[in-house]
């Protein structure tokens, strides 16, 4: 009998299991903490469906055949040095997922749109202070990283009036939403768009991404929602660029260090969100689909759904 040994949040476990082998009764599903430090447990694993394991954990599993990983992102395995990245990884698609990230960056968008910053700062400080939000159809948001969730998240933005374009690193297609690639299509966006959604990977490529020089070719006072990865943003940058109006206010729900310390400035800035890394969860009663599909594509000799490229890191 194949095994597949699952990690995630101590709650989400058991619905995990539970929802493995209603789809695939012929696996025997174990908890990570289950191996323990036997051999022959580690040996008989086929599968992972693993989130942030513990380094060198992957590389112990001689026959490990398949990874998947429980979340879209996947620097919750880079940060391991002894990854194996020989062996097929998946990356997770879950209609779940994919819907609360697009409500998610909506709302964030919204909020930046329609002034709750400062309406809540107003509120906290008992002020009558009525402001006016611009029209949908004048405002135009970029959607930078323009995936599967990046088109959702576009597509419903769309839906709300707004004008939308999307950005990736090479050529895409979208039947109602334009859409731009390369520096060349970066600058335009960064240019032309009054708020902007970071749905981009972690890669080297992105790291820091947001920086100086990217906010200085923004709209003058651009909203940033990052519910993308936490290395996308240079922190020092994105706070002297809202200090100096550049940056017009910003929705974070991802961060270099989680939990974002106490005494970060994000926390009490006027002109910030902060959210504890809540955009989108990956539900297992959804996401289990996805991971009976991948094993079933590897069983079967046929091309993996959303297969990772380590070349391209993601």
């Amino acid at each position: 009998m194949p095994k597949i040994i699952v990690s995630d949040s101590a709650s989400l476990v058991d619905r995990w299991i539970q929802a493995l082998l209603e789809r695939r009764p012929d696996l025997e599903a174990v908890p990570v903490a289950a191996l323990g430090d036997d051999e022959a447990a580690r040996a008989s694993v086929d599968y992972a469906l693993i989130w942030a394991p513990k380094p060198g954990l992957l590389a112990s599993l001689p026959n490990l055949k398949l990874i998947v990983s429980v979340g879209a992102g996947l620097d919750h395995l880079t940060s391991d040095p002894d990854l194996p990245r020989h062996i097929p990884t998946v990356r997770m698609v879950d209609p779940g997922l994919t819907q609360g990230m697009s409500e998610y960056c909506t709302w964030g968008v919204l909020s930046l749109h329609r002034l709750f910053v400062p309406l809540l700062n107003a509120q906290a400080s008992g002020v009558w202070d009525v402001v006016h939000a611009p029209i949908a159809s004048n405002v135009r948001v970029g959607v930078l990283g323009f995936g599967v969730l990046g088109s959702k998240t576009g597509e419903a933005l769309q839906a709300l009036g707004f004008q939308v374009c999307g950005w990736s690193r090479s050529p895409k297609q979208h039947d109602s939403i334009p859409l731009y690639h390369g520096e060349d299509g970066l600058r335009e966006v960064l240019a032309t768009c009054d708020h902007l959604v970071l749905l981009m990977p972690a890669t080297p490529e992105t790291y820091k991404i947001i920086n100086a020089d990217f906010l200085a070719r923004c709209k003058p006072g651009v909203g940033i929602v990052n519910a993308g990865r936490g290395s996308l943003i240079d922190d020092a940058a994105l706070l002297q660029a809202l200090a100096s109006g550049q940056a017009g206010g910003a929705v974070l729900d991802v961060f270099h260090q989680e939990p974002l310390p106490s005494d970060h400035p994000y926390w009490a800035h006027p002109k910030v969100i902060v959210t504890p890394h809540v955009a989108a969860l990956t539900y297992p009663e959804t996401g289990a689909d996805h991971v009976a599909a991948a094993i079933a594509a590897l069983e079967a000799g046929a091309p993996l759904p959303a297969v990772v490229d380590w070349d391209r890191g993601y």
